[in-house]
């Protein structure tokens, strides 16, 4: 651990990721908290992981293509930014099909923060 905070890189890298994965696990667990509220039915938690990685298959790949265009650390801000932007709309979720939406949003931005803080390491 004392390693990870003395090189700069990976505590840059650190911090980006644990940021990260909080994040997704609080949308992860709000999210199903609010399909229980929505419908009783198994199915749509499938469906809302498969979205999400769909999504993340979709974000990958445009991460492979922007990373010659583009500064990772720009990638990995911008996806942050609009990744937080998603997270504090599920409050305002009426519906079950504006959910699914922000789980396919948050799977394209999710490759992102982690790919460009793992290219960067």
């Amino acid at each position: 651990m004392k390693e990870i905070f003395r090189n700069k890189e990976l505590g840059y890298v650190f911090v980006i990721v644990f940021t990260f994965l909080f994040a997704l696990n609080a949308i992860d667990t709000s999210s199903g908290i609010l399909i229980r509220t929505f419908t009783h039915k198994s199915y749509v938690q499938a469906v809302f992981v498969t979205l999400m990685g769909a999504g993340g298959t979709l974000g990958a790949l445009s991460v492979l293509k922007l990373d010659k265009k583009y500064k990772l650390l720009n990638i990995c801000l911008i996806s942050m930014f609009c990744f937080g932007i998603l997270i504090s709309l599920v409050v305002f979720v009426k519906s079950l099909t504006s959910l699914l939406l922000i789980v396919t949003l948050a799977g394209i931005l999710s490759p992102g923060i982690i790919m460009a803080a793992e290219l960067k390491k």
